[in-house]
């Protein structure tokens, strides 16, 4: 999997790539599959809820891929052969492969050695963005890569910050939609490592709200009130400035793709369970006057919920938010440790953007969310300590440093000691009491 993206990410999108990168970028996809532990399936602490949703998005997923076999529609012949797209189009069958990766958390090694591949793919972007491929890429990294912060050398550090202040800039001068990687990404980390917590369950909680109040009312817009301004149009609006010379910064790219998608599903009945891991939907933007050029539609939107509704409809979306959200929560209400609060965080951050940004696909990105994921599922990491998670995350400490750690990791390693400490105090006040209350009872029952 990591192969495969840092190799497509060179050219860009997969569909910017050569077709032997494309075969290869999706080849690793399919490899990275088999090396899932399928024992974990059957024997895991995920809890019970979890893995019932995964196993039902992988089923639906295998029946939309169903779908696309038996179709026997001419259009899906427009974009090519059916099969290749199909197979090897990351909006297509593959789209549906990332929730497997959650079964990667059972093994904690994994999230350790994590660490080492997101340092090596922060070098390639790094290396790629001066060699002026583009800024947008790195910024993904934002939604996990500050979580790995308490753990890693000054070395790994300064590469984060970089990514950080590339993806600033490529929010300033290319993708505005980097603001969320980068705001949500910061936020977890400071939230949990620098404020104590303050704020965290109501950031997760607004963000998993407020896109069933900005986006899904937009799905019932039609022709005649598609004109209005969404609610969402109106924030970008009142935050950014009134388009009112034309300007991209201040122009809401997002409300027409719901209004076209909406009209789309109506007029092929397919709200319930979608057209199939392979399909295509009539875009009057993106199509009009295109009919001399054999165009028959698009196979994907911009928007990662619209994506998922045209191919597995409201079904999929459901399970897929559920699953998502039961993370999250889990995570904020029922975790010991700042690392899967953190996490969480940044996963409310992912759950808004879902409605809104370009993350649509299956590559090493998705398969970093998906395993975090798991962490904030899994009962074993939930109830970890700080100073537990900090000790077994903590060896990826380059050798060559030795004993000798900067100023900052004793900071965070005191962070946690503090909080074990406290811990430890709460309950021997605890056992103080309840000793205390034994005894009162004791002289009561001698008394009587």
């Amino acid at each position: 999997m990591f192969l495969g993206t840092v190799v497509a990410r060179f050219y860009g999108w997969q569909f910017q790539c050569p077709t032997p990168v494309k075969f290869l970028s999706i080849a690793c996809t399919y490899a990275a599959v088999t090396c899932i532990p399928f024992d974990s399936m059957r024997s895991n602490d995920l809890g019970k809820i979890p893995n019932i949703l995964i196993v039902a998005l992988l089923l639906l997923g295998g029946y939309e891929t169903i779908v696309t076999a038996l179709n026997e529609d001419p259009d899906m012949w427009a974009f090519g052969n059916k099969w290749i797209t199909a197979f090897l189009n990351e909006y297509c069958v593959a789209l549906f492969i990332p929730p497997i990766f959650i079964y990667l958390c059972e093994n904690r090694d994994n999230v350790v050695y994590s660490q080492r591949l997101t340092k090596a793919y922060m070098i390639f972007l790094l290396i790629y963005v001066v060699l002026g491929r583009g800024l947008t890429h790195i910024g993904y990294i934002s939604f996990w890569g500050l979580a790995f912060w308490p753990f890693v050398n000054m070395k790994y550090r300064y590469m984060l910050i970089a990514v950080e202040i590339f993806t600033f800039f490529a929010f300033v001068s290319e993708t505005r939609m980097l603001a969320m990687p980068l705001a949500y990404g910061v936020a977890g980390y400071l939230l949990m490592y620098r404020f104590k917590g303050a704020f965290v369950k109501e950031l997760c909680i607004g963000s998993m709200v407020a896109p069933f109040i900005l986006f899904i009312p937009t799905l019932y817009f039609d022709e005649d009130t598609s004109s209005e301004d969404s609610i969402f149009t109106q924030l970008v609006q009142q935050v950014i400035g009134s388009d009112d010379g034309g300007e991209q910064d201040n122009t809401d790219t997002r409300t027409f793709l719901y209004v076209e998608m909406s009209a789309d599903l109506s007029d092929t009945d397919s709200w319930i369970l979608g057209k199939g891991a392979y399909a295509h939907y009539y875009s009057e933007y993106f199509d009009e006057g295109e009919s001399d050029n054999d165009r028959y539609g698009r196979i994907s939107s911009e928007v990662p919920f619209l994506n998922f509704l045209m191919h597995g409809g409201i079904a999929y979306c459901t399970l897929y938010l559920l699953l998502l959200g039961y993370g999250i929560i889990n995570a904020i209400f029922f975790g010991k440790n700042k690392f899967v609060k953190s996490v969480a965080v940044m996963l409310a951050g992912y759950f808004f953007n879902f409605f809104v940004g370009d993350l649509t696909g299956c590559y090493f990105f998705h398969m970093m969310i998906f395993m975090l994921l798991g962490c904030c599922l899994s009962s074993s990491w939930i109830n970890l300590t700080d100073k537990e998670i900090y000790k077994f995350m903590h060896i990826y400490k380059s050798e060559e440093e030795g004993d000798e750690e900067d100023d900052d990791d004793d900071d965070d390693e005191k962070d946690y000691d503090e909080n074990d400490e406290n811990d430890e105090e709460d309950e021997e006040d605890d056992e103080e009491d309840l000793y205390e209350e034994e005894n009162s009872d004791n002289e009561k029952n001698t008394n009587f």
